[in-house]
C-alpha cells in the first residue's frame, strides 16, 4: 500500500467515528447536523482514495476515482451550508444555487 492509501484509509477512519459523534450529539441543531454531514463527506472521499490505490484493474480504479467524487463534491457544498447557518445567514438563494450545482 503506498502514501496516498495510507492517506485515504486514515481520513475515512478519523471522519466517520467523527461524524457519528457530532450527530448523536447534534440534538436537533441544523448547524451541528450539517457539521456532521460535512464530515462524513470528508470519510466518503477518504474511502474513496483508499480503494483507488488498492484497486487491481484500471477499470476498478476508475469506478472508485468517479465513486470518490461523490464526496469531493458535496464537501463544500456542506461546509458553504454549514458556515450559512453557523453565522446565521438568510441567503437562501445561495445555497439553492449551490446544490442545484452540486448535482
Amino acid at each position: 500500500m503506498n502514501a496516498f492509501g495510507i492517506n485515504g484509509i486514515f481520513i475515512a477512519i478519523t471522519s466517520i467515528p467523527l461524524a457519528i459523534l457530532i450527530l448523536v450529539n447534534a440534538k436537533r441543531d441544523r448547524a451541528k447536523t450539517l457539521l456532521s454531514l460535512f464530515t462524513f463527506a470528508v470519510g466518503i472521499w477518504g474511502f474513496g482514495g483508499f480503494y483507488i490505490s488498492r484497486a487491481a484493474t484500471p477499470e476498478a480504479a476508475l469506478l472508485f476515482w468517479r465513486l470518490t467524487h461523490v464526496g469531493v463534491i458535496l464537501i463544500p457544498c456542506f461546509l458553504l451550508h454549514f458556515t450559512h447557518t453557523f453565522l446565521r445567514k438568510k441567503y437562501r438563494s445561495v445555497i439553492f444555487i449551490n446544490y442545484f450545482l452540486a448535482l
